[in-house]
């Protein structure tokens, strides 16, 4: 982009983004007299499509972080979403529906007993409802 004069807005449109992908961005802004600045690094992030190997991959992840109280707390998940993914893959609403709503119950359950974290159980309800809500419409 060239030619912004000072205290107009500019605006890019960056296509061919991936999905779940943090990318980092800077500007620099010249005069007509040689001045020149650049700007600090800024860092976004695209939206990954919400399904149940997403929170697969998030429970892996929370686990290696240290997230559950044991690996038996991230396993019982983990299988409860292969389950999911196996309905997802043949496009069986009511079925995903149905054990989503059981994996927020286990999600429950694993915190009432401290078995996960409030970091884990806050990140993956919010997931778990996102999917829901997908799957729902």
């Amino acid at each position: 982009m060239s030619n912004t004069a000072s205290g107009d807005n500019a605006q890019l449109e960056w296509k061919g983004l991936e999905k779940g992908t943090t990318y980092n961005w800077y500007a620099i802004a010249e005069d007509q007299y040689g001045g020149r600045t650049v700007s600090d690094i800024w860092q976004f992030s695209t939206e990954a499509p919400i399904d149940a190997a997403l929170i697969k991959s998030l429970v892996e992840k929370l686990e290696t972080d240290g997230e559950f109280e044991n690996e038996q707390a991230a396993h019982a998940l983990t299988l409860h979403l292969t389950t999911v993914d196996h309905y997802e893959k043949k496009n069986a609403a009511d079925k995903v529906i149905k054990h989503m709503n059981s994996f927020l119950q286990l999600l429950d359950h694993q915190r009432n007993e401290k078995l996960i974290s409030e970091k884990a159980y806050n990140t993956l309800k919010t997931k778990a409802d996102q999917l829901i809500q997908k799957w729902q419409q």
